[in-house]
């Protein structure tokens, strides 16, 4: 204090201030001149009302005020965060510019410089959080941010829990948030993990850290995990066997719901596609004939060529099932009447095979399913002018029950995730095609104990059919092309007509036309579209493969064509190969 004596010695403006504001500080300190007491929890801070007021437009405010603070030389501050340690660093900011920083007092620090409008120290300890920033405290800081308005902590903060997210879910703040606190971060884009498993297993550790308070929230929380991206083997093994999902009607509901959308070709856009780190994937129309195997990209009219099978197919049905793209067709080995399987392996493009019997040996495969119960897949074949339905389990390559004649050959098939639709086709015992208006359902999971379905006529169509083709789309059932016999040309007479059946009021409704006659083609729900692929058509007495894609653009409500097959030269001179597809979800690597 002896100092504050002697005069002052700075030769140069900087220096000036420097001494000028120890010197003040010291008066400060030693409570010399002060005008002012500050009262924070009961404790008095002595203090100089011009710099208060030349500091903070909070405090020039109350001292110019007609207010207490300016009559009794009093300012009481009335703030939690406030404490007495807080506010002796407040002051030494105030009048030095300097402050101590700790993990102890800067978020009380931050409080109260926000209260006080001292946005210079408020930045400093800002600063001092981001450089303390952790997994463990990026969630309390995101939302103290949030409060105080710390743009710069809380995108820190923000960013900090994207890209940790998974160890987030871990940490004891993450613990303790409200159910809409985490419903905003599991229902983001940004969050980044290495499999959306993460974000359910997540999910259930919040609930089960206060399961008799939080379990009533867990349905809302579940449809914020994106189905979509969780693997098949997880889904049914994990998921559905987690106890918060299967002692829940809804959690059931929601997760068999998906699973009949996605067994649908994702029909609805109810379905949250994957989350930015998760987009590995890309939907696309697969195409395969012959041994050409083609992905489409409606979106973008791209074609991409694969790697071509090993075996020549026709007569052939595809479908995937769960990463794997299976090609069923007529393809013998040895006398034993057991066939060769292909499978497509995305992640690798490249095939693979295996051996599999059937009741008969030669039969041509004109569907193939797996249903919303997910218990094998349904398949149709035609042997000797009769069609068959089977039950398949893929996993252990087993046939399941016996065969099922169907008392009829050439018929379209098609599947809303629940029933089978026997439509059209030509009634056994003729050779000759003549086609029918008459349509089936079969329901597969009422068998009987005999293991026998039964059959339930609906209405007939509008126009009878053979070799048409069919999908599925928002609970109703597309049906295209075909063929029939026409007595006045006396040969038989491709069709470009479409009709939609509505199972809720049992009726067919006509649709527009095909731009081309077809029959044996795939139709496909893709994305909310339908796409007519491949087929055969006839040219005078010529039967030959056509290669057009149609989308059926119902804001218009009519047919477009989109594209065309791009088969090479050589391929296209034989003309008999029918190209089939079916929905498929491929690794963008192969794209």
């Amino acid at each position: 204090m002896e100092a504050m004596f002697e005069s002052m010695s700075a030769d140069r403006p900087s220096k000036h201030h420097e001494e000028l504001i120890e010197r003040i500080n010291a008066l400060r300190t030693k409570q010399r001149f002060c005008d002012v007491t500050v009262v924070v929890k009961d404790e008095e801070f002595q203090a100089h009302k011009l710099v208060l007021a030349a500091a903070s437009p909070f405090f020039l405010s109350l001292l110019e005020s007609q207010m207490k603070e300016r009559t009794e030389d009093l300012i009481k501050i009335e703030l939690q965060e406030a404490t007495a340690p807080v506010m002796e660093e407040v002051l030494a900011y105030v009048y030095t510019g300097n402050v101590s920083l700790t993990t102890d007092n800067v978020h009380g620090l931050i409080a109260t410089a926000d209260y006080l409008l001292l946005p210079g120290l408020k930045t400093m300890a800002e600063d001092f959080l981001k450089r303390h920033l952790t997994v463990e405290n990026s969630v309390s800081n995101y939302y103290f941010a949030e409060k105080y308005q710390c743009c710069g902590l809380k995108g820190e903060s923000c960013k900090m829990i994207n890209e940790r997210f998974k160890k987030v879910m871990e940490t004891a703040d993450f613990l303790s948030l409200d159910e809409n606190q985490v419903v905003n971060w599991v229902s983001g884009d940004d969050v980044i993990v290495e499999a959306e498993q993460d974000i359910f297993e997540g999910v259930v550790r919040w609930v089960l850290h206060n399961r008799s308070e939080r379990e009533e929230n867990f349905p809302k929380l579940l449809q914020q995990v994106r189905l979509s991206s969780v693997s098949h083997e997880y889904l049914f093994n994990e998921l559905l066997n987690e106890e918060l999902v299967k002692t829940n009607p809804d959690c059931v509901n929601f997760v068999m719901e998906y699973v009949k959308l996605n067994f649908n070709c994702r029909a609805e856009s109810s379905i949250k596609p994957a989350r930015k780190c998760l987009e590995r994937n890309e939907n696309v129309i697969f195409v395969c004939g012959g041994s050409t195997a083609l992905y489409y990209l409606p979106a973008e009219n791209k074609w991409h060529e694969l790697m071509n099978t090993t075996l020549e197919h026709k007569d052939h049905c595809i479908i995937q099932y769960r990463d794997r793209v299976y090609v069923f067709s007529p393809q013998m080995v040895g006398g034993n009447k057991s066939h060769l399987v292909e499978y497509y392996m995305p992640s690798t493009n490249s095939w693979g095979a295996i051996q599999t019997k059937f009741e008969y040996g030669e039969q041509n495969f004109t569907g193939l399913f797996v249903l919303d119960d997910n218990k094998g897949w349904w398949i149709l074949t035609t042997y000797n002018f009769c069609s068959y339905i089977y039950q398949y389990n893929p996993d252990k390559n087993i046939w399941v029950g016996s065969f099922r004649k169907l008392r009829r050959f050439g018929a379209c098939f098609a599947t809303d995730g629940h029933c089978i639709f026997i439509i059209g086709g030509t009634l056994s015992g003729n050779e000759k095609i003549t086609a029918t208006t008459g349509v089936q359902k079969i329901v597969p999971s009422d068998q009987t104990e005999d293991g026998e379905v039964e059959f339930e006529e609906v209405a007939p169509m509008n126009e009878a059919r053979h070799d048409a083709f069919g999908a599925a789309m928002n609970g109703k059932i597309y049906v295209a092309g075909g063929k029939q016999w026409d007595e006045n040309l006396v040969r038989e007479r491709v069709l470009a007509s479409c009709e939609v059946y509505d199972p809720l009021i049992d009726e067919w409704q006509v649709m527009p036309n095909l731009n081309v006659p077809r029959y044996s083609a795939s139709m496909v729900c893709f994305k909310g579209a339908l796409y007519v692929v491949g087929g055969l058509k006839r040219t005078c007495m010529l039967i030959s493969g056509e290669l057009s894609v149609e989308m059926f653009d119902s804001g218009v409500n009519e047919w477009h064509k989109k594209s065309n097959i791009p088969v090479p030269v050589k391929v296209k001179k034989r003309t008999t190969i029918c190209y089939n597809a079916c929905f498929a979800t491929v690794h963008k690597n192969c794209l």
